[in-house]
């Protein structure tokens, strides 16, 4: 309430009016390497550090090393969200739109696909021994056994190799996956008391 007191003369009175401030939004998630092209990041797939930018615009980030980024702070409305993927990747979709609304973030990841050319490949090694001792390592006299097949497994895909008179394998697989790796059947006389990851 304003409280006027009027005396000769004119009389001003302003009445400022400060209007309410628009609320702004934000774009999040993340960048990873679709190692399945499946478009979802499953628990074994890294992030990959991406640059991001918003077109139209001059926002622009670098994603983190695990693959996080955020832009914070952005009007309300509709944008184009591009990915530029590093070297050795790439991407089906390098654009997406999206829908900023007041006070939340709105989610756009991008599944970048490694170029299997570029990868290069690591190996699953080791030997299969007669473990006498029940221990977990090949001690002096404990021998290896030949033809045992061992398997490196993910998803749905199975590699494998027969051990050598040493009882030796050894698995070529793709790089930043996990497998697990177990046999084919036991060794007349024998029981396998464990399986691994790799």
């Amino acid at each position: 309430m304003f409280l006027l007191s009027i005396i000769s003369g004119d009389n001003e009175l302003n009445f400022p009016i400060t209007p309410n401030p628009i609320a702004n939004g934000g774009i999040a998630d993340n960048t990873f390497s679709d190692d399945d092209s499946n478009d979802i990041r499953g628990a074994f797939e890294v992030g990959i550090s991406t640059d991001i930018s918003i077109l139209g615009t001059n926002y622009s980030t670098t994603s983190k090393p695990n693959g996080n980024y955020s832009f914070l702070n952005i009007p309300v409305g509709e944008y184009q969200v591009r990915v530029t993927p590093p070297s050795g990747y790439g991407t089906d979709i390098d654009t997406k739109p999206v829908t900023v609304s007041e006070y939340q973030n709105s989610i756009v990841n991008f599944a970048l696909t490694p170029d299997p050319t570029s990868l290069d490949s690591t190996t699953i090694y080791g030997v299969v021994f007669s473990d006498t001792n029940w221990n977990g390592i090949q001690d002096e006299g404990e021998s290896g056994i030949a033809n045992y097949t061992m398997m490196a497994i993910y998803g749905q895909e199975l590699l494998h190799d027969i051990t050598d008179n040493d009882g030796r394998y050894s698995i070529d697989v793709s790089p930043r996956v996990s497998y697990h790796v177990r046999t084919q059947f036991f060794p007349q006389g024998h029981v396998v008391y464990d399986e691994k990851s790799s």
